[in-house]
């Protein structure tokens, strides 16, 4: 019986992916998954309470009066959590669905997997905090992204963005992504199975640093 520990995963992949290759049952799944969930809601309130992302709204929420101020901040820290969980349940539930169509891995072993290899972008949004509520840095300017560097060479926002979303450890992600899948399918090995994997995450970071630059601005 394989138990379901996604923290644990980060730490020993090799052991915890072959466990659950090995596995006839799987347990603690719901709990499991659902502590996920409350750990990148609280992650990411606590991020829109540090107003981090939301330098676009600035001058805007300078000029509310207070109690207006209080509800649309409020609003704003809400809806960094509620992103947040949906950034998580597109990263495990819809991207496991791909795979498992592309595949012949069950689909629960899929969500085990890009639920392990989603704990990377937890720990990038915790240690995104002082970066941006201490030093004003964006996300397309983290130090740990390419964002940086793509600043050198344009100044569209939308380009900048894409190249920002891609971090050290979304790539930690795509390795613990590719351990996990090597070891639960037979079918894919190699180059083809690294090709899935970084095509998908491409496809899936490319389009959530565009949807940022959605006017949020409308609903306030």
């Amino acid at each position: 019986m394989h138990r379901v520990q996604f923290f644990k995963g980060v730490v020993r992949p090799h052991r915890y992916f072959y466990s659950l290759r090995e596995a006839e049952n799987i347990s603690r799944f719901a709990v499991q998954y659902g502590l996920l969930l409350a750990v990148t809601f609280f992650l990411f309130l606590l991020k829109g309470a540090f107003g981090i992302g939301t330098e676009t709204l600035s001058e805007q929420l300078t000029a509310s009066p207070s109690t207006e101020l209080a509800v649309k901040k409020f609003y704003i820290m809400l809806g960094h959590g509620i992103s947040g969980i949906a950034i998580m349940l597109l990263f495990t539930l819809f991207l496991s669905l791909l795979y498992w169509v592309l595949s012949e891995v069950r689909y629960k072993q899929a969500v085990i997997v890009m639920g392990v290899a989603f704990v990377p972008i937890l720990i990038e949004t915790l240690l995104h905090w002082p970066l941006g509520a201490w030093f004003g840095l964006g996300w397309s300017s983290s130090p740990f992204g390419l964002g940086v560097l793509a600043q050198e060479f344009t100044d569209r926002e939308w380009v900048v963005s894409i190249f920002g979303s891609w971090t050290v450890f979304k790539g930690w992600s795509i390795v613990l992504q590719y351990y996990g899948f090597k070891d639960l399918l037979d079918e894919m090995r190699g180059r083809v199975l690294i090709a899935v994997i970084v095509s998908i995450n491409i496809a899936y970071w490319a389009i959530a640093g565009v949807l940022k630059f959605v006017d949020f601005t409308l609903i306030l």
